[in-house]
């Protein structure tokens, strides 16, 4: 079984505060543009939609997402960025192990594939959708988890 590789990025104190004011539960709290100032990057791919703000005081139950840009087809290569920003989680991608997360931790994975985040406290985070960058080819493409290698 796979295991999901963690990447770390501090969060800024400006990034914990705008989760703490615009985060929810819902999955569909979006942050406003400034919280991108300073926020993890996935080399070759770029942000494709305006993501959300979590702030959860339990778990997000497996689910996988549907691409929510560019008004049809997706990219082939789809991802998403999971970054927490406060607290401790487990995150679990299906066919991989689950990892341990804390402040400071993000990941970049295939959303179509079933994944979920596992917490016994509140923990802040955000979210978004990335697609591939224009100016990078499909071959350099590398150090993320998914079923399209």
């Amino acid at each position: 079984m796979k295991k999901i590789e963690v990447h770390r990025k501090a969060p800024r104190k400006a990034h914990i505060v705008l989760a703490r004011e615009h985060g929810g539960d819902s999955l569909d709290d979006k942050p406003p543009g400034e919280f991108y100032n300073g926020a993890p990057e996935a080399p070759g791919f770029e942000r494709a939609e305006n993501g959300c703000l979590i702030k959860m005081v339990r778990c997000v139950m497996p689910h996988t997402d549907h691409w929510l840009n560019d008004f049809g087809r997706g990219p082939r290569k789809q991802r998403s960025l999971f970054w927490v920003l406060d607290g401790h989680v487990q995150f679990k991608v299906d066919g991989a192990r689950h990892v341990e997360m804390g402040a400071g931790d993000f990941v970049v994975f295939d959303h179509r594939r079933e994944h979920m985040v596992l917490a016994d406290s509140e923990w802040l985070g955000a979210a978004w959708q990335l697609r591939p960058s224009s100016k990078t080819p499909n071959a350099q493409l590398t150090g993320t988890q998914g079923r399209d290698k």
